[in-house]
């Protein structure tokens, strides 16, 4: 077996996974022609479309009606498109869940995903806030980290930035930029991880969903 590419040097459990919400547009009667369904950035979108197709093809079938994908550029751009009606249906995760049940009240989640197991994640429907680094990399504690260069994923991510500035701010007894010397956001997971391969950032928090080195 080869050796892992990443190792994590702390991880945080969240028993919420991401979820599929609809918006207020849905709570009444009207039957859209067409179902919107968009996502927070996870992957490329292509990765992320070959992932999802199954889904939308299903509901597709189900309801009747051609599924149209919307892709986002950003966490908040789904937010934005959810709470204005742009978007019927979104899959989202708690963090940006909250901000948008925040702006709209009528926003209701009907479901949830069951992960498989893979190299840092276990089967069930939770996932992990990791800290990684590149394994060929001295790093093995916080104070190694000290003064290095951080990449998160979205403002608006839970286990790319809300987790991480919470309760790793608890463990270090102050906030991330304390401890770091920059700290970045990278967009979505995969350009977190892309950007810590190469070698732009030193450790990058990133869910456990998309760790798929082993």
């Amino acid at each position: 077996m080869h050796k892992p590419l990443v190792r994590f040097l702390f991880s945080f459990f969240m028993p919420l996974v991401l979820m599929g919400v609809v918006g207020s547009s849905a709570s009444g009667c009207e039957r859209p022609k067409r179902l919107v369904y968009s996502m927070v950035p996870e992957g490329s979108v292509e990765q992320d479309l070959t992932r999802f197709r199954p889904l939308l093809t299903e509901l597709s079938e189900s309801l009747g009606v051609p599924v149209d994908v919307v892709t986002p550029a950003s966490y908040g751009a789904v937010i934005e498109a959810l709470t204005s009606g742009a978007v019927h249906v979104a899959r989202l995760g708690p963090a940006a869940y909250i901000a948008v049940k925040g702006r709209n009240s009528k926003i209701t989640p009907f479901a949830t995903f069951s992960q498989q197991a893979s190299t840092f994640q276990e089967e069930g429907a939770f996932y992990y806030s990791m800290l990684v680094v590149l394994a060929k990399k001295p790093f093995r504690t916080y104070d190694d980290l000290r003064g290095k260069r951080l990449a998160l994923v979205d403002p608006e991510s839970t286990s790319g930035n809300k987790i991480p500035r919470l309760y790793f701010g608890r463990v270090l007894q102050g906030p991330l930029h304390t401890h770091f010397a920059s700290i970045s956001y990278a967009g979505s997971h995969q350009l977190a991880a892309e950007a810590l391969l190469d070698g732009r950032v030193d450790a990058a928090f990133i869910s456990s969903l998309h760790l798929l080195l082993g």
